[in-house]
C-alpha cells in the first residue's frame, strides 16, 4: 500500500512575554519611593505617582487596603497590585480611589513640564503682574490671569493661601505653586477655589479679542 504523506504539524507562536510590571522601573530601593531608571516610560512616572499619593491618602485617614477595598467596591488585590506596583492603574480604579478620598491620585508625572507659567515672563518681569514675551502661549496668559484673580479674592478676603488650601483640601503646595507660576492651573484647584470665593476665576485671557463691528456708515 502507498505510504500516506507526512503532515506537517504547524508549529506553534513563540509566547510573548510579559510586558514589565511598573515596578520593574526602579532604579534603586522599594517601589514606589525609589526613584525611576533614566529610560522608564512615562507611564511609570504616571504610576509611581498614583502609588505614591494612594499610600500617602490611606496613611492620612488611618485606613488599610481591605478596609479601602470594602468601602470602594474595589478588589483587594486590584489594590494591592497598584500599592506595590504590579500592574497598571486602570482608569475605574484610580476614579473610585479619588471619589473615596476626595482627592486627586492621577497626576501629571507623565507629561514633560519643561516650561512652567513664569518661564514665558519678559525679561526682567515679575509674575504675575508681570508682562509676559511676545511668544507666550495662549495657556501662559490663562494661567497669569487665574494667579492675579486668587490673589486679589485672597487680598480682598484678608486670609492667606495656607487657611484657603485648609479650608478647601486643597494640597497647600500646588495653590502655591498655582500663585507663584512654577505649575499650570488643573480644573480640580481652580474649581474648588470659584465655589470657595464665589467668583470666576477661570477668565479668557487665552482667547483672542472679539473685535467689535465697525459703526454704519450713515
Amino acid at each position: 500500500m502507498p505510504r500516506k504523506p507526512k503532515t506537517e504539524t504547524a508549529q506553534q507562536p513563540e509566547p510573548e512575554p510579559e510586558p514589565p510590571m511598573p515596578r520593574d522601573y526602579i532604579a534603586t530601593g522599594k517601589w514606589p519611593a525609589g526613584p525611576l531608571k533614566p529610560k522608564a516610560p512615562k507611564e511609570a512616572h504616571l504610576a509611581r505617582g498614583i502609588a505614591i499619593r494612594f499610600l500617602h491618602y490611606r496613611d492620612a485617614n488611618g485606613t488599610n487596603i481591605n478596609e479601602i477595598a470594602r468601602l470602594t467596591g474595589l478588589g483587594r488585590q486590584t489594590l494591592y497590585n497598584l500599592r506595590h506596583g504590579k500592574s497598571w492603574p486602570n482608569l475605574i480604579t484610580v476614579a473610585r480611589l479619588e471619589t473615596h478620598f476626595d482627592r486627586r491620585l492621577w497626576g501629571r508625572e507623565h507629561i514633560p513640564q519643561s516650561q512652567t507659567p513664569r518661564d514665558h515672563l519678559a525679561e526682567g518681569e515679575q509674575w504675575p503682574d508681570g508682562d509676559l514675551d511676545d511668544n507666550a502661549p495662549k495657556e501662559a496668559r490663562l494661567a497669569r490671569g487665574i494667579a492675579t484673580a486668587i490673589l486679589h479674592q485672597i487680598t480682598r478676603k484678608k486670609t492667606s493661601p495656607d487657611v484657603v488650601a485648609a479650608k478647601r483640601r486643597i494640597d497647600p503646595d500646588t495653590l502655591q505653586g498655582l500663585l507663584d507660576g512654577s505649575r499650570w492651573p488643573d480644573f480640580f484647584t481652580v474649581a474648588r477655589l470659584e465655589i470657595h470665593f464665589n467668583r470666576r476665576l477661570w477668565g479668557h485671557e487665552h482667547k483672542p479679542p472679539r473685535h467689535k463691528p465697525p459703526p454704519a456708515s450713515g
